[in-house]
C-alpha cells in the first residue's frame, strides 16, 4: 500500500511538470525567468524521480519478504495439536501474539522483521519434533512392555497399535484394547482344556472307580481363577504390571494345576489292572479274531465265533464292562444301519 502511494505520488508530479514543460515549450517569447523555472522544475522533477525509484527497490525488498511472513503464519498452527495446552498458550504469547504487534504500526520497514519470528518458529519446529519422538519412544516403550508380558502365554503376541500423533490417547486405549483381544481368547482356551479334563476325569471316577478327587478339585478351583481373569483383564490391562500380575496367575494354573492333569488323565487312561481267567481268556480271543487287523474294532458278534459261545450276551457284555474298567478294552457303540 505504501509503495502505491508513492508511485501515484510520482505519477501526480510527473503529470503536473509536464504540462508545465509542454506550455512553455508553446511560447514565442520565453523570458529568463521561464527559462530559469522550467531548469529547476526539471531539476526538481529528476531528483523525486530518483527518490521515488530508491524508494520503489527499497520497498520491492520488503515486499520480497512476504512469503516468509505467510510461512511462518502457515507453518505455526500446525506444530502445537491442543490449542488449549500451555504450550500453545506461550508459543501464541511468543509468536502470534508478538507477530501481530510487530505489524501494527503499519510500516512498511517493520516487514524486515521475520528473521526473528522465523527464528522463533524453528526453534518451536525443533522443540516439537522432540516431543514427537518422545512421545513415540514412550508408546513403542509400553508397547514392548505389554509384549513382554504375553510372550510367555501365547504364541502371537506381536501387537500391531501404531501411536498417532493427532491422537496419542486414543492410540493407548487401541492399544489396551488390543492386548485384551490377545488374552481373551486364550484364557477361553485354556478354560475350555480345564473343563473336558473335568469330564475326562470324572468319567474315570464313574465308570472305572479311579480316586481324582483331588484332580478334580484342582480343576474347578483353575477354571475359578479363569473365570476371575475373564472379568478383570480390562481392568488389569490397564498397564503392562497390571497384565503381568494377571498372566502370572495366569500361568500358575496353565503350568501347575491344568498341565499336570492333562499328564495325569493321559497316563490313567492306559491304566490297566490285572485281569481273571475269564477275562484274560477274551482278551486272547479277541486278539485272534481271523481277518482282524490290529487296534480295528471288533463286533460282539465275532467274539461270541470265536469260542465264548457257552456264554450269554449278558454275561459277555459284563465281562467286556469289567475289562473297560480295567482299562484293557475301548469301547465303541454304532447304530446297526437297517
Amino acid at each position: 500500500r505504501r509503495l502505491g502511494n508513492l508511485v501515484r505520488a510520482c505519477d501526480a508530479t510527473l503529470s503536473g511538470f509536464d504540462a508545465e514543460c509542454l506550455r512553455l515549450a508553446g511560447l514565442d517569447v520565453r523570458a529568463d525567468d521561464e527559462w530559469t523555472a522550467l531548469a529547476s522544475g526539471v531539476k526538481l522533477v529528476i531528483s523525486k524521480v530518483e527518490a521515488l525509484t530508491a524508494e520503489a527497490k527499497r520497498l520491492g525488498g520488503l515486499v520480497e519478504t512476504l512469503p516468509h511472513w505467510r510461512n511462518i503464519v502457515a507453518v505455526a498452527g500446525t506444530l502445537v495439536p491442543d490449542p488449549q495446552t500451555e504450550a500453545w498458550k506461550q508459543f501464541d504469547r511468543e509468536i502470534s501474539t508478538e507477530v501481530l504487534r510487530h505489524l501494527a504500526a503499519r510500516d512498511p520497514q517493520s516487514l524486515g522483521g521475520y528473521e526473528h519470528f522465523k527464528a522463533l518458529l524453528d526453534g518451536r519446529r525443533l522443540e516439537r519434533q522432540r516431543e514427537q519422538d518422545a512421545t513415540r519412544h514412550a508408546f513403542d516403550a509400553v508397547r514392548d512392555a505389554y509384549e513382554r508380558r504375553l510372550q510367555p502365554v501365547i504364541d502371537q503376541y506381536k501387537l500391531r497399535t501404531m501411536v498417532s500423533l493427532d491422537d496419542v490417547d486414543g492410540s493407548y486405549r487401541l492399544l489396551r484394547a488390543e492386548v485384551v483381544e490377545k488374552i481373551a481368547p486364550w484364557i477361553a482356551q485354556v478354560d475350555a482344556e480345564a473343563s473336558r479334563l473335568l469330564d475326562d476325569l470324572g468319567f474315570l471316577k464313574t465308570e472305572r472307580g479311579i480316586d481324582v478327587a483331588q484332580w478334580l478339585q484342582g480343576l474347578e478351583d483353575a477354571r475359578g481363577v479363569l473365570a476371575a481373569a475373564a472379568r478383570e483383564l480390562s481392568q488389569a490391562s490397564a498397564s503392562p504390571e497390571g497384565l503381568e500380575a494377571l498372566t502370572d496367575r495366569l500361568r500358575t494354573v496353565r503350568d501347575g494345576t491344568i498341565g499336570p492333569a492333562r499328564s495325569e488323565y493321559a497316563r490313567l487312561r492306559v491304566q490297566t489292572e490285572p485281569a481273571d481267567a475269564l477275562e484274560q481268556r477274551l482278551l486272547n480271543l479277541l486278539g485272534s479274531v481271523p481277518g482282524q487287523r490290529p487296534q480295528e474294532p471288533v463286533s460282539i458278534e465275532a467274539v461270541r465265533r470265536t469260542g465264548v459261545s457257552d456264554l450269554g450276551l449278558e454275561d459277555l457284555l459284563s465281562i467286556v464292562g469289567k475289562l473297560y474298567r480295567k482299562g484293557h478294552l475301548d469301547i465303541q457303540v454304532r447304530v446297526r444301519q437297517p
